[in-house]
């Protein structure tokens, strides 16, 4: 390992094009955990300021990968972290990260110049550009709230990294509209952001275009998608963060909600009121799921108040740009609920469809074995039947003959007293016949 660090120092870290994927160092681990693993990497379409890529992906070798056949993908270190303890739970960490650099170089023109480099998939290049001076803090603010919306750890790779460029390419026009409207000593200036842009139409055509499974994977990840904690180094305030404990920043936070909705759209206190709650966000581990949901709530506050404000200080254009950017996260929303009722009841109903038809088959069982048990039962009465025809015979001869046979044993019993007259005139005329010749029986001459 120290031989592999050591060779790993000497390799010269050449800037890497936007998009570009590797496999191995010096940007993904060898040999880890076992020996003929090799990890692959992945960049992003944007470069911070310090001329490193913003996004950079890890995926894991075959061995670590899900039985499920979808290529885990990770996009930061606490990700990755969390990764080895489920998959390798006695791994080294400190070993694993000597092993290779996670940072890598961008484009050399590009972070020399300190541009924010945007993702040229969504149809359109936005033209100017973003230049690392006076909005500095607004530009890192927008790339925590980019950061924030990106989170795919095992989704498909090309799906995954054109989510999340589209996603953060929106959040950081989004906000630079927002927040640039007005510079810092008040002067208006013309933002470079063409507001016709069709980002947010390419996120739902992109979105569109996948198959059922995927968009499954990316509605299982959208809690964790707008969960995710930013980056300490790029979230704006972190210094303030740092100051304040946390029950002065829950005392601060419940002191503004005192004000009522009204009176914080009306307030001078929107970014206070983002920065402690995103501070309890970051930093409270015992917010209870309600608290969650309500600081959540919270930070949609500025979003919500921008209709209400903005009115008198934006373009008609600019109205109509956010009212519809609002209005497709409202049906994102709305979509997701109805896939889900959509989806639910595909399942109870093919459920159904599978109890009926095992049903069919039992009936066309219980069908079967009762024509069987049918023929059986014909025979039967074929036979008896035949047994009636033979019976009905015998008893139709039987009373033609009996009625006969009576009325000759009537008549016989009208001549019963004479047959016994003569028989005994017969009997004794029988016995005087034998008298007379039984001399004869036996004699000899």
């Amino acid at each position: 390992m120290v031989a592999k660090r050591k060779a790993l120092e000497n390799v010269d870290a050449n800037p890497v094009p936007l998009g570009a994927t590797g496999r191995g160092l010096p940007y993904a681990p060898e040999d880890w955990p076992n020996p003929g693993d090799v990890w692959s990497w992945r960049v992003g379409r944007r470069v911070t300021a310090s001329g490193f890529h913003q996004d950079r992906f890890l995926y894991a070798p075959e061995s670590l990968q899900e039985k499920s056949g979808k290529r885990v993908m990770l996009q930061s270190k606490p990700h990755v972290v969390r990764f080895l303890k489920e998959k390798v739970p006695d791994a080294d960490i400190d070993a694993f990260w000597a092993s290779f650099t996670w940072d890598i170089p961008g484009p050399a023109e590009d972070s020399k110049k300190g541009i924010v480099i945007l993702g040229s998939h969504s149809g359109e290049e936005l033209d100017g550009e973003f230049q690392v001076s006076g909005r500095t803090k607004r530009t890192r603010k927008a790339k925590s709230k980019a950061k924030n919306l990106i989170s795919y750890e095992e989704l498909d790779d090309e799906f995954a990294l054109e989510q999340s460029e589209s996603v953060a390419e929106l959040a950081v026009a989004s906000e630079l509209s927002d927040n640039d409207a007005i510079s810092q000593n008040g002067s208006e200036y013309e933002s470079p952001i063409d507001l016709n842009s069709k980002g947010p139409q390419s996120l739902v055509e992109s979105q569109a275009a996948l198959d059922p499974q995927e968009f499954d994977n990316f509605l299982n990840s959208l809690d964790e998608i707008m969960s995710t904690p930013v980056n300490k180094s790029e979230a704006s305030g972190s210094v303030t963060f740092q100051r304040e404990g946390l029950t002065e920043t829950r005392a601060k936070l419940s002191s503004l909600l005192t004000r009522g909705f009204s009176g914080l759209v009306t307030s001078s206190h929107f970014k206070q009121l983002t920065t402690l709650s995103s501070k309890l966000l970051q930093c409270d581990p015992t917010l209870s799921p309600t608290e969650l949901s309500m600081l959540k709530l919270i930070q949609e506050i500025p979003l919500a108040s921008k209709n209400f404000q903005e009115a008198e200080k934006l373009v008609s254009q600019a109205d109509k740009f956010f009212d519809n950017l609002n209005a497709k996260i409202s049906r994102v929303a709305s979509l997701k609920n109805e896939y889900k009722e959509a989806k639910e009841q595909l399942d109870r109903s093919q459920a159904k469809e599978s109890s009926a038809m095992l049903s069919m088959m039992e009936i066309d069982e219980q069908i079967a074995a009762l024509q069987l048990r049918r023929a059986e039962v014909t025979e039967t009465i074929k036979a008896t039947n035949r047994q009636i025809v033979e019976q009905s015979a015998v008893q139709k001869k039987i009373m033609e003959s009996l009625p006969k046979i009576v009325h000759e044993v009537q008549v016989a019993n009208t001549e019963k007293e004479e047959w016994e007259l003569k028989k005994n005139r017969s009997a004794e005329q029988v016995a005087e016949i034998k008298a007379k010749f039984a001399p004869l029986e036996g004699f000899s001459f």
